[in-house]
């Protein structure tokens, strides 16, 4: 997994060659997921979310033809 590190007004760009999508889970408070509609190569999805200090596991959901999350597709993101 690896650590990401976005910026307020940061933009989710796909730069793979499959379509993918994000979900963004708070894993050190209570709180709801948040998702990223599925997004194509090379195309840009655009959500605003107010998220609170703490730690989050964002990851792509998909799971056909292999499972992006277990092959990478996934990281912390910590908010302070």
């Amino acid at each position: 997994m690896k650590r990401v590190e976005f910026r307020a007004g940061s933009n989710i760009v796909n730069q793979g060659e499959d379509d993918h999508n994000l979900r963004v889970v708070p894993t050190d408070h209570p709180g709801d997921a948040e998702d990223f509609p599925l997004t194509g190569p090379g195309r840009t999805s655009t959500r605003t979310l107010t998220l609170a200090a703490g730690s989050y596991y964002v990851f792509c959901t998909l799971t056909t033809p292999v499972d992006h999350a277990a092959a990478g597709m996934s990281a912390t993101l910590k908010v302070s």
